[in-house]
């Protein structure tokens, strides 16, 4: 069994525990990137407004994770991180989507914030299965949207 729990990415002038959807959640730790690209790791309950781009990550026992856009344009788009595992999780079929087409909904949303996407990456990382853990697909979707954060290995 491994880990359950949230990420939450934002990008913003202020530190993320100061956003509202940090607030009523528990924060265990925080990175920063260049940019005003913050991530942070805990349980972030019915996540609110940020002042900018962000996403909520939902990590289910370290094998499924689901990826949410809450801004700038709430459910932008959506996916699954290892989609195989997923139905094997009781996921719905119908939530699971076609990579190439997350892949250019996501593209598109990060290229929208001035970041630089890779869409083969991503196409990739979407539709990949998560052999060292979901973390680290979810690691690998944040290089190929663009987002600028170095996440030490532990």
């Amino acid at each position: 069994m491994g880990f359950s729990g949230d990420f939450l990415v934002v990008r913003s002038e202020r530190a993320l525990v100061e956003h509202s959807a940090a607030s009523g959640g528990r924060v265990e730790r925080v990175w920063e990137g260049e940019g005003g690209w913050q991530l942070a790791q805990g349980e972030f309950e019915g996540a609110g407004v940020t002042d900018g781009p962000a996403l909520l990550v939902h990590v289910i026992d370290g094998d499924v994770a689901v990826v949410e856009v809450l801004g700038p344009v709430a459910g932008a788009w959506s996916c699954v991180l290892d989609q195989d595992l997923a139905l094997d999780y009781g996921f719905p079929e119908e939530r699971l989507q076609e990579p190439a087409a997350v892949a250019a909904k996501a593209a598109a949303w990060a290229g929208g914030l001035g970041l630089a996407p890779d869409g083969e990456h991503l196409a990739e990382v979407l539709g990949a299965a998560a052999d060292e853990g979901v973390e680290e697909l979810f690691f690998e979707l944040l290089e190929a949207l663009g987002i600028p954060l170095d996440i030490p290995e532990e």
